[in-house]
């Protein structure tokens, strides 16, 4: 049966900041709800959930979903300082914590001084079979070395553009995992791994996608996390193809008198016919349709 845990200090966190299990990140607290929850955590073994909020208009606050986040723990506190809105400074902590298990919600106990919640976990298992888990691991491999190439950090960055310092590897995950989820792992270690390594995989597909991979199991997750991968995959060889393409277009725009910079800023019509009167230089006229076209929606 799942394990209850009867009040846990909690993180209201954005669905597309939510951590996943496997994952690491540095949080910097202030707020004075958090640094409430913080020193409960530390009386609790150090336990605080992640667990991703809904605004609320007519209450005009932060709101908890009754719905799925993690259980986390603090590894390293440093202290540090914030200036307020004053320009006062005042003092915080920067937290290091790892998510190591999947919790739903079962009851809201109060959002002052701190939020706490009952909580229920999620079992590890089932997890994804064997030709989903394979799979999986070469995109992640594929899109970590998509990453690594054009100079762009592990975790996507949310939608409003916040940076995202998670960090998450496959082949630790299920190691990091183990201490917390020991009785899956007894009742089935291979499957336990490759449910591990699924949940990890989830750091790096798109933010607003990781709450809803939270809540799958078995099959389902394996699924999911693929489909989201390539689709990560697939923008980042877009991005990489466009970069090729932008390189070309300074050799072109430095080498030809700018007829390429006339052709972008015209949105390729009047850039075109005028290149269409060179043709020694087809070859870079291609790659400027290739580059204009959508800009003039054809």
């Amino acid at each position: 049966p799942a394990r209850s845990l009867a009040e846990v200090p909690v993180f209201l966190v954005s669905p597309s900041r939510v951590l996943v299990p496997g994952a690491r990140r540095s949080i910097h607290c202030y707020d004075t709800s958090l640094l409430g929850a913080l020193e409960a955590a530390r009386e609790s073994g150090g336990m605080i959930a992640h667990i991703p909020w809904s605004a609320n208009d007519s209450e005009g606050g932060r709101k908890m979903t009754m719905g799925v986040g993690v259980l986390a723990t603090v590894i390293k506190e440093t202290s540090s300082t914030k200036d307020n809105k004053f320009g006062e400074e005042s003092p915080s902590l920067v937290v290091d914590v790892l998510a190591t298990t999947r919790v739903r919600v079962k009851k809201v106990l109060g959002y002052e001084p701190y939020v706490r919640a009952e909580l229920e976990e999620i079992p590890l298992l089932p997890g994804p079979d064997e030709a989903t888990d394979m799979e999986t691991t070469e995109l992640w491999k594929a899109v970590t070395i998509l990453q690594k190439e054009l100079g762009l950090p592990a975790s996507p960055p949310t939608a409003d553009g916040r940076a995202d310092d998670t960090v998450a590897d496959l082949s630790t995950a299920p190691a990091l995992l183990r201490a917390s989820n020991e009785a899956s792992f007894e009742e089935d270690n291979a499957a336990s791994e490759r449910a591990a390594r699924a949940l990890a995989a989830l750091a790096a597909v798109a933010p607003e996608s990781r709450a809803e991979g939270l809540m799958l199991s078995g099959s389902k997750l394996g699924e999911f996390v693929m489909e989201q991968l390539t689709e990560v995959r697939a923008r980042l060889l877009a991005m990489k193809s466009l970069s090729g393409l932008g390189k070309e277009l300074v050799r072109a725009v430095d080498g030809h008198g700018g007829w390429a910079r006339r052709c972008m800023r015209s949105g390729g019509e009047y850039g075109l016919s005028e290149w269409n009167e060179q043709p020694r230089e087809t070859h870079v006229h291609v790659r400027l349709r290739a580059c204009t076209m959508p800009m003039s929606d054809k």
